[in-house]
């Protein structure tokens, strides 16, 4: 067990790890945006940037292969930085939509569904609703992406 100084430094260059807080009594489930990590696009991994540029709402949301996670991001805001979608794209962030987007998926995540959707013919749908199993199994704390967002992706 870390303090949240010593896990955001080991947990910097991984930001889709999910984490356990101890409460007293019992582990919970916490997420590196409740540790106050940002991720920062445009420049290179543990680099700040002088010029970021948050979301407005201040949440994006991540599917990867480990359940669905929702982060503080932060865009460059350089005149000659890249468009938002071209600075997830550099992350291997497929954006799920090309104007302001909100959410993405992982490279890594859509090769899992490729290979499955094409071994076991496994469906959108199905393949959605195991990754959500992932992120909370017992349905007490539902995940906040629509599968629609999944949907558009494939």
């Amino acid at each position: 067990m870390y303090c949240q100084d010593c896990t955001l430094a080991q947990h910097r260059q991984h930001p889709l790890h999910q984490l356990k807080e101890w409460s007293g009594s019992f582990f919970k489930r916490c997420t590196l945006k409740d540790c106050r990590l940002h991720i920062q696009l445009g420049h290179h991994i543990g680099e700040k940037c002088c010029r970021p540029c948050p979301i407005v709402r201040e949440e994006f949301i991540i599917l990867h292969s480990n359940g669905l996670h929702v982060v503080s991001l932060d865009f460059c805001g350089y005149k000659t930085a890249e468009t938002p979608s071209s600075q997830l794209l550099r992350m291997r962030f497929f954006p799920a939509s090309s104007d302001k987007p909100r959410t993405a998926t992982t490279f890594n995540l859509l090769e899992a569904f490729h290979v499955l959707s094409l071994e076991s013919k496994v469906s959108a749908y199905e393949f959605y609703n195991a990754l959500s199993c992932h992120s909370d199994n017992t349905g007490l704390a539902p995940p906040k992406v629509c599968s629609m967002c999944f949907f558009t992706l494939r």
